[in-house]
């Protein structure tokens, strides 16, 4: 597993000196260790007592998912790299010195992070990567290192995988696989009945939570790389020399684990490639599981840990490799509700992802939205995520549909919410993709969606767009009837910026026109401040293009984007 990293020596120095990722920053520690019970984005501390005894409280500004980042202890790895790459003790003994702090801080089930199973699952793995490759370290203590693992086992068997929960998500699923990837590391006979019972929620997660097309239940992409690198991470720790006879194995894992896996490693790559990057679609606290990939320097647009992953895994058939190729290239994922289309000139992202009872309010008020990029920049975009319980109206300006490329209707949301909270699920009954035609390089995809007919009056929305040459055509409709006020929201990435011209909107990079907006004449055109949040906890301030207008239904509308001439 380790022959995946590429994280040099120096990031190991850097965690000696002090260094420690949180989300896509570096923050330092109090010396050569953090609190582990801070919010280093807020600076408030959380109390140590009993991790029953702690509620989260919304709109503190304070984000508790900031110390359970930080102790995923997921700078372990950097440490076995240097370790490997120079046979210098002093990595193997920071490793120990880190896992004796943390555990006098983290008295077994005392403070918060020993509130959430699925941090509780990823430290237990990264920590198991310490005690097996500094097993030969001089100074080795691995006793207490053993006992505290053990600790995790005992956490997640009695006290998570098998409590009544109102969500089962990736929370149940990522810890599943963990748990019982590390069992394997103790005798049979003391784990062979967890074993069991883990293999058994393996099997039925992965099953309901990805689809037979490889997408998963959340609707939102960065989660489902989240459990896609889980998976990968239990093969690696369970995998004979020969992979794929371990994935053949179904006595080790389910049938549908290698189903699964490959579909959703094929549905990472379809998008990674049409995108060029990992595009903003649904919520992302910019998760992952082992960081075999630059500790300090990932950022959450790279998938490329997963073509690792994947290249390793499937070295005859791998997905990414199969998924590079040029020319104009268009793919369909009715069932996750997902639509793509490349050329050499512009990509284009549509939306229309279903919501699943019981999974979480990880997805976003984006149904029949679109995204576009060209070589040079993106331009359409998703407003990211930025927070989650800390600030909830701003964490409901992100959700909202005007944070995204759609249609809206008299000032009402796409859809209403179960709640006020910040994971309530939007309610929707009917949502959809297909694709209408499919020319070698013109396709035609359509995409629908039901939240309005919950109001008077007011039916389905439609969203048909054809991918030309020179651009796209998006035909907007909205069934019912009477008189409503329509908008059509288009969020600009923060480096672009627009002149409205007689020719329609247009949006540049640097002076450089990268395509230009035209609606059908009689729609006003606003400009709205926006934001748009790259990575977690992060933000820039962007524009909004609002295109409006009063109809009469059913309504039926043209706008056109297209790209300069080529010279």
């Amino acid at each position: 597993m380790l022959d995946l990293n590429n994280t040099s020596p120096g990031d190991g120095q850097r965690v000696i000196d002090g260094g420690f990722r949180l989300f896509d920053r570096e923050i330092r520690g109090e010396g050569a260790f953090p609190d582990w019970h801070k919010d280093y984005l807020s600076g408030q501390r959380y109390p140590v007592r009993p991790y029953t005894r702690y509620r989260i409280t919304p709109d503190t500004g304070s984000d508790i998912i900031a110390p359970w980042e930080l102790s995923r202890l997921q700078f372990i790895p950097s440490l076995i790299r240097a370790y490997r790459l120079t046979n210098d003790d002093r990595y193997a003994k920071h490793f120990f010195d880190v896992i004796a702090h943390w555990k006098t801080a983290n008295p077994f089930l005392f403070g918060v992070n020993w509130m959430c199973g699925l941090d509780v699952a990823i430290r237990a793995f990264n920590l198991a990567l310490g005690i097996i490759y500094f097993n030969q370290a001089e100074q080795c203590d691995r006793s207490s290192a053993l006992r505290l693992l053990w600790a995790h086992m005992i956490y997640l068997q009695k006290r998570d995988l098998y409590l009544r929960k109102e969500t089962v998500n990736n929370h149940q699923l990522v810890a599943a696989l963990l748990h019982y990837a590390l069992l394997h590391l103790f005798p049979v006979a003391e784990t062979n009945r967890w074993r069991t019972a883990a293999f058994e929620i393996v099997r039925a997660e992965i099953e309901r939570q990805f689809r037979s097309d490889g997408g998963n239940f959340e609707s939102a992409l960065l989660y489902h790389q989240f459990v896609l690198e889980a998976m990968f991470a239990t093969l690696g720790l369970l995998a004979d020399p020969d992979v794929s006879s371990t994935i053949s194995d179904n006595a080790v894992l389910p049938e549908v684990f290698g189903q699964r896996l490959r579909t959703a490693t094929r549905f990472v790559a379809d998008y990674y490639h049409a995108w060029s990057e990992v595009p903003q679609l649904g919520d992302s606290s910019d998760g992952r599981i082992v960081f075999f990939g630059d500790y300090f320097s990932w950022k959450p647009n790279n998938a490329a840990y997963l073509a690792d992953w994947s290249a390793l895994v499937f070295p005859e058939q791998d997905c990414f490799r199969d998924t590079a190729t040029t020319g104009a290239r268009t793919v369909i994922r009715t069932e996750s509700g997902l639509g793509m289309f490349s050329c050499n000139r512009y990509a284009a992202m549509f939306s229309a992802m279903p919501v699943t009872p019981r999974a979480a309010g990880h997805n976003h008020l984006d149904k029949a939205s679109l995204l576009l990029r060209v070589p040079e920049s993106p331009i359409l975009v998703d407003s990211g995520t930025f927070c989650y319980t800390s600030d909830l109206a701003t964490r409901a300006c992100h959700r909202a549909g005007r944070a995204h490329n759609v249609l809206l209707v008299d000032d009402e949301e796409q859809a209403l919410l179960g709640g006020a909270g910040a994971f309530e699920t939007p309610q929707f009954a009917d949502v959809g993709i297909e694709l209408l035609s499919e020319g070698p390089d013109q396709p035609a995809f359509r995409m629908w969606h039901d939240g309005y007919c919950r109001l008077p009056g007011l039916g389905r929305v439609t969203r048909q767009v054809h991918c030309l040459p020179e651009g796209l055509r998006l035909h907007d409709a909205l069934a019912g009837d009477g008189r409503v006020r329509v908008q059509l929201i288009f969020n600009l990435h923060p480096q672009l910026s627009t002149k409205e011209t007689e020719n329609g909107i247009c949006i540049k990079l640097d002076g450089k026109l990268l395509c230009t907006i035209k609606p059908e004449p009689g729609w006003m055109t606003a400009f709205e401040p926006a934001w748009y949040s790259p990575s977690y906890g992060r933000r820039q301030a962007s524009v909004r293009l609002v295109l409006s207008a009063t109809v009469a239904l059913p309504l039926e509308t043209v706008t056109v984007i297209s790209l300069p001439l080529r010279t």
